[in-house]
């Protein structure tokens, strides 16, 4: 929830930093002269999302200012935390004081002493706020307004799905709404969670799990060691004491289906059974195919095994074989649902390979880095880092080469833009097509319309940032741009 900037992960924390950008339509046009101008006398500063504030960032204490550069709140808060359903700015001083302000941050309406903020990330769009009482130990639930919905009698708070699920020190369990409301309320359980079917896992004192329907009525007993709830097949699977699975529908309906050691769908109509002795086929009609596997998982689209020596197996649908890759062949990560990257240990080097849905080679790297591409999955990243023979550039999602690999390094800005490091330090932004935007020294993001930021490391001071204009206007001094090139060589 605070930012915890780390020296030796500065510029990798940047990158981060840089994601965060006004999503909220701009009603207010920036006074971008006056900005460059007042901006520069703070460390740092960051659009704050769902807002028409920046946040500045002063000796490690933090303020906002509005867009024409006018302090809102003064530099005296330790962090903010923006909470677009409810319509709340939220600041905080340590664990001493948290205030609860208008979204433009001219209204104070609430202020709680002694209080923190321990829900969700920063940011997110949460519909109530779990709040900490230091001297009663204690969380409670704030709703529109700032004001206290649930008192600070809980020991833990947690959101799942569509409500809250309020802990207290003798088992008992409420269950709050997004209104903040109580709704319900069981006893004898350690921990509830809800699955998006409407039903609920509890967990007793014994760690047994047990089903509960959406009415509360006990569906199964707790008298299985797991649960869990595979939604893109719409199967539960409940493994009892005795290492037997068990399959239900979503609605909860059982399958006449069952075996020993744990099942996990792979599709609609198949199910991996892994026990002690290896891997095998479960399938709809009950019968189990023998596969000689020691460990199967993935979908249907990248389904994998690993035979009983480590070597990786890519099969098709029905859980047929494709090929058998050679032993180097470590791991299948999937890009989508026509490409993988495959992991490939050759003696002491690594490279990674792009196949096909047949396990046919199309291009190889030495480097293949999901983290600095545009997203932390390769799932969702439009856009993947990759490298040869030390230069880097971008492919794109069905690794098509978007960006040529001329680069010293590559790092992710937006989800449609792209930041290059140039062998002298320098940096530049560009479009998803490859075509370059504004060039700087430093980490560049866009900072609002027509306005960029970059961020930089300076030693002995942290995280500092400036402004840039495509036209060349810029609140930095020659040193400071001088001071961001030997950090983006790191």
């Amino acid at each position: 929830m605070k930012r915890i900037l780390l020296v030796l992960a500065a510029v990798i924390s940047m990158a981060a930093c840089s994601n965060l950008k006004t999503t909220t339509e701009i009603k207010t046009e920036p006074d971008v002269d006056r900005l460059l101008e007042r901006l520069a006398a703070y460390d740092s500063y960051y659009t704050l999302p769902n807002s028409e504030l920046i946040e500045v960032e002063q000796d490690g204490k933090r303020g906002c200012v509005d867009y024409q550069g006018n302090v809102v709140l003064p530099v005296r808060y330790d962090w903010f935390y923006i909470c677009p359903r409810l319509g709340l700015l939220e600041a905080a001083t340590g664990n001493d004081s948290t205030y609860f302000y208008t979204l433009d941050g001219k209204s104070l309406l609430a202020n709680y002493a002694g209080m923190d903020n321990i829900g969700e990330d920063e940011d997110s769009d949460q519909p109530l706020i779990v709040l900490w009482n230091a001297s009663a130990n204690a969380v409670g639930l704030i709703g529109k307004g700032g004001k206290l919905v649930q008192p600070f009698r809980f020991s833990s708070i947690v959101h799942d799905n569509d409500c809250y699920f309020a802990y207290t020190e003798t088992d008992s369990v409420y269950v709050i709404d997004e209104e903040g409301s109580i709704i319900h309320s069981v006893a004898g359980y350690k921990s509830v969670w809800k699955y998006e079917t409407g039903y609920y896992v509890v967990i007793n004192n014994d760690e047994l799990c047990g089903l509960l329907d959406k009415d509360w009525n006990i569906v199964y007993p707790c008298q299985y060691k797991a649960i869990d709830y595979y939604s893109e097949y719409g199967y539960y699977v409940l493994c009892d004491t005795a290492g037997v699975s068990h399959l239900l529908h979503a609605d909860g309906t059982p399958l006449p289906l069952s075996a020993k050691g744990w099942i996990r769908p792979v599709s609609h109509t198949l199910f991996a059974v892994r026990d002690s002795s290896g891997t095998n086929i479960l399938h709809l009609d009950g019968r189990i195919e023998e596969t000689g596997y020691g460990y199967i998982h993935g979908d249907t689209n990248w389904l994998q095994a690993f035979d009983n020596e480590g070597t990786i197996c890519l099969l098709d649908s029905n859980a047929d074989l494709i090929v058998k890759f050679p032993q180097s062949y470590e791991n299948i990560t999937p890009v989508n649902d026509k490409r993988a990257m495959v992991t490939v240990h050759d003696s002491d080097r690594y490279t990674y390979h792009v196949i096909d849905h047949r396990g046919n080679l199309l291009a190889q790297y030495d480097e293949f880095d999901f983290n600095l591409g545009c997203a932390c999955h390769p799932e969702y990243a439009n856009f993947i880092a990759v490298s040869r023979d030390g230069r880097w550039g971008f492919v794109d999602r069905h690794c098509n080469e978007i960006v040529p690999l001329q680069y010293y390094r590559t790092y992710s800005s937006t989800d449609d833009k792209l930041l290059v490091v140039n062998d002298d330090g320098t940096t530049a932004l560009l479009d998803s097509t490859g075509c370059t935007l504004i060039t700087a020294e430093g980490m560049i993001s866009e900072f609002l319309p027509g306005i960029y930021m970059v961020e930089y490391y300076e030693e002995n001071v942290g995280i500092r940032t400036y402004l840039i204009l495509p036209d060349g206007r810029t609140n930095a001094t020659r040193e400071q741009r001088e001071a961001a090139r030997p950090y983006m060589l790191r």
